[in-house]
């Protein structure tokens, strides 16, 4: 790990449920754990958890500037990261279920997600006082828990949390080096297709297994795209694909 940014804890977010968690873990200088703030607004974001060989966070691959990707060694990360109304016509990207694919990535089971009363909802389990979910040194905040765990409880859990050290990486895989440009509005484009397949499937007028082709059709161009390029909305357009699926996976 020579050379690699270590810190505390991790926080990604997007809204308020993430700076009320960093005013917490900032608020005591004598109770307290270094952190990284990687605030979506602001271009940064997390890509992936790095889990350790025992299936402990151990740190994450994040975009925090330029054309590379950069690792971070953390004990803890919380995603404070928003819901998934970027999934709808009308959504902002910067909410497209980022926590909700990465959290599903590093193996948990999202609670349900579903289309209720003409919205998409997903959630992360977790626990409902501190936001801990079922991986160590992972926890969740916000629109995404499945609970509503105060800011200030999750906070003051990852400084304990992290206090037990960061473990040694685990296996992962970083981005290849850029080629070419990415097309001007490539991902705005795509955004709004994935939008307007969830709209017509809501609105009766697609049926799922005619959402689930295109929606892997558009997923497979994101893949194909993100292989050799940094770019947020574009990372954020594939974690919409893959939880736009398993929403749709689960309608008739």
């Amino acid at each position: 790990m020579t050379g690699l940014t270590q810190t505390g804890v991790l926080v990604a977010g997007v809204g308020a449920s993430g700076a009320r968690v960093v005013r917490e873990l900032a608020a005591d200088p004598n109770d307290n754990a270094p952190y990284i703030f990687l605030d979506k607004n602001h271009g940064e974001m997390l890509v992936d958890l790095i889990l350790s060989e025992d299936g402990r966070v151990a740190g994450a691959i994040v975009k925090r500037g330029g054309d590379q990707l950069e690792i971070i060694c953390a004990p803890v990360v919380i995603l404070a990261t928003g819901g998934v109304g970027g999934l709808t016509t009308g959504g902002d990207w910067r909410e497209s279920g980022d926590g909700h694919a990465i959290a599903h990535r590093a193996g948990l089971t999202l609670a349900t997600p579903h289309i209720e009363a003409g919205e998409v909802r997903a959630h992360v389990p977790c626990d409902a006082d501190t936001g801990a979910t079922p991986i160590r040194g992972l926890f969740v905040q916000g629109h995404l828990a499945a609970d509503a765990p105060a800011p200030e409880a999750t906070a003051r859990a990852a400084i304990r949390a992290s206090r037990h050290g960061s473990p040694a990486l685990g296996p992962y895989k970083m981005q290849a080096p850029i080629d070419a440009p990415l097309p001007a509005g490539f991902a705005a484009v795509k955004f709004e297709r994935l939008r307007l397949i969830m709209q017509a499937l809501m609105d009766g007028k697609m049926d799922a297994e005619t959402a689930r082709m295109a929606l892997h059709r558009l997923k497979g161009e994101a893949d194909e795209y993100a292989r050799a390029r940094v770019d947020a909305e574009l990372f954020s357009f594939q974690n919409a694909c893959e939880v736009a699926l398993l929403i749709v996976r689960g309608v008739p």
